[in-house]
């Protein structure tokens, strides 16, 4: 078994934007903790850590889970979508649970490169992955939270949704009404 669950210690990788949010949604659990944070954009990353004081901040997530790989448990993931992947796949194979923005990927390959690497976790990962959608609403990352701490470190989470399709619009130009 793993350490006990008492606080989810947390690292988030990319905290402009959507991951700021999601920064500020778990930090706002009384039981979690947030160890570290990462972004590429000082700005950014300083303006997190004006929020986090006590958390180490990293310009490379590589560098994080080298030097922070021990001290957490999940990892928020809201980089640009191009590396949602890379980060995701780092942290997996650190065998921490990853709670990441949609896209999850960008191809079938990166998919199951990720299953793959969430099965082999020594201690199984929950991979979460926002539902997408402008009509639809993100789930709390409070759920993931309470989630672990009633059942330790679940063997899966798995997610599906349902997002209405975009009407086509037609080559002729709009329909007169």
């Amino acid at each position: 078994g793993g350490r006990s669950l008492e606080k989810l210690n947390v690292a988030a990788v990319g905290v402009g934007g959507m991951g700021s949010n999601d920064l500020g949604e778990v930090a706002s659990h009384p039981e979690t903790v947030i160890m570290a944070i990462c972004d590429v954009d000082s700005n950014k990353l300083n303006q997190a850590g004006a929020k986090h004081p006590n958390a180490t901040k990293f310009s490379d997530y590589r560098e994080l889970f080298d030097k922070m790989g021990d001290k957490i448990d999940a990892v928020i993931v809201s980089t640009p979508d191009h590396m949602h992947a890379p980060v995701a796949m780092t942290a997996l194979n650190h065998d921490k649970h990853v709670y990441c923005q949609k896209p999850l990927a960008h191809s079938i390959h990166e998919c199951r490169a990720i299953r793959a690497a969430a099965s082999a976790c020594r201690q199984p990962a929950a991979v979460r992955r926002t539902p997408g959608g402008r009509r639809s609403r993100s789930p709390s990352p409070r759920r993931s939270r309470s989630t672990c701490a009633r059942w330790g470190r679940p063997r899966a989470t798995r997610w599906s949704w349902s997002v209405p399709p975009r009407p086509l619009a037609s080559a002729a130009g709009p329909r007169a009404t």
